[in-house]
C-alpha cells in the first residue's frame, strides 16, 4: 500500500517538475530572442563578414556620409576594395594604386555616365550609394596588387564584375552597334549648364585629387620652361563644318587633324569627304563653309 502511495507520489511530483520548466522556458525564450535581434542590429558589418567569408581592414557603412574618413584612411595607400549591396548580396571587387582616387570616381558625375555601361555603376545608380557598404578587404603593395585581386575575384565570383581577371580586358570587345552609337553620341555632345555646375562642385575641396598636395619646385619649374618653350602652331589649318544629310549645323572644328580625332577618322579620309556630295559615314557632311 505504501509502495504504491509511494509510486504515484514520485508520478505527481515529475508531472509537476515537467510543467514548471516548460512555463520557465517560455520566459526564457522571448528574451534571448530579442538580445539575439539586438546583437545582429549592432553589430551588422560583422555578420556581413562571416557571410561573405572575409576580414576587411576596413569598413564604411555609409559611404557617402564618410567620404572624408574614406579618404583620409585611404590616402597615399594601395589595395583591394569591395563594393557590397545590401539589398541583394551583390559583390563588386576592384584594385587601385591610390585607392582614394579610384573610390572618389564613383562619387563624380561625370565618371558615372563615362562608366554607365557597367554593371556596378548601374547599380550604384539604380539602389543609392548608401545601399553599399565599402570593404577595404586589404592593402598591398602596388607589384602585388593584381595578383590579390584576382584571388578575391576567384574566391567570391562577384556578381558585378563582367572582367573575370585583374587588371586584363582581354576577350571583351564592343559590337559593331556599339561602338557607332559611342562614336555618335559624342558628336556634337556638350553638358548643360547644371550640369557643368555639378561637375564643379563635385571636385572642389576634398574631392578633388590635388586636395592636400603642392606641386615640387622642380616640377614648378618645369611648367615654367615648357610655358616659355611653347610655340604655336604658325598654320593653325583650315576651318571645316560637319552637318546632317540635310545640312543642318552639327559642330566645328579648328581644323582636319581636330575633326579627325574628334570623329576617329584619318585626315586623308576627312579630306576625301570635304565638299564632296557623297556622305560621310552615310549620315553627315564635311564642308568648309559653314552652311546658313
Amino acid at each position: 500500500m505504501y509502495i504504491a502511495n509511494d509510486g504515484v507520489f514520485a508520478f505527481i511530483c515529475c508531472i509537476i517538475l515537467f510543467f514548471s520548466l516548460f512555463s520557465f522556458s517560455l520566459l526564457l525564450i522571448p528574451p534571448l530572442l530579442t538580445l539575439e535581434i539586438f546583437i545582429d542590429f549592432i553589430k551588422p558589418t560583422e555578420n556581413l563578414i562571416s557571410v561573405l567569408g572575409f576580414s576587411a581592414v576596413r569598413i564604411y557603412i555609409n559611404p557617402s556620409k564618410e567620404r572624408e574618413l574614406i579618404f583620409l584612411d585611404n590616402k597615399n595607400r594601395s589595395g583591394i576594395y569591395c563594393w557590397y549591396n545590401k539589398i541583394n548580396n551583390q559583390l563588386y571587387i576592384g584594385s587601385a594604386i591610390k585607392l582614394t582616387n579610384r573610390i572618389n570616381d564613383y562619387f563624380q558625375i561625370s565618371y558615372q555616365r563615362d562608366k554607365a555601361h557597367l554593371p556596378i555603376i548601374r547599380a550604384l545608380k539604380k539602389y543609392g550609394i548608401d545601399s553599399f557598404i565599402l570593404y577595404i578587404i586589404e592593402y598591398t603593395e602596388c607589384d602585388d596588387l593584381l595578383i590579390r585581386e584576382q584571388f578575391w575575384l576567384d574566391s567570391l565570383q562577384p556578381k558585378y564584375n563582367i572582367l573575370k581577371e585583374a587588371g586584363n580586358s582581354a576577350g571583351f570587345k564592343h559590337s559593331e552597334e556599339s561602338k557607332d552609337k559611342m562614336k555618335l553620341k559624342k558628336i556634337g555632345f556638350s553638358h548643360s549648364l547644371e550640369t557643368r555646375e555639378q561637375m564643379s562642385l563635385s571636385r572642389i575641396g576634398i574631392n578633388n585629387s590635388f586636395f592636400g598636395k603642392t606641386h615640387s619646385e622642380i616640377s614648378k619649374n618645369k611648367i615654367s620652361e615648357f610655358a616659355k618653350n611653347r610655340i604655336k602652331d604658325p598654320n593653325p589649318g583650315t576651318t571645316i563644318f560637319l552637318t546632317s544629310s540635310d545640312y543642318t549645323f552639327i559642330q566645328e572644328f579648328k581644323s582636319i587633324r581636330e575633326a579627325s580625332r574628334s570623329l576617329k577618322a584619318d585626315t586623308k579620309t576627312i579630306n576625301k569627304y570635304l565638299d564632296q556630295p557623297k556622305l560621310f559615314r552615310k549620315k553627315y557632311y564635311i564642308l568648309s563653309v559653314k552652311p546658313n
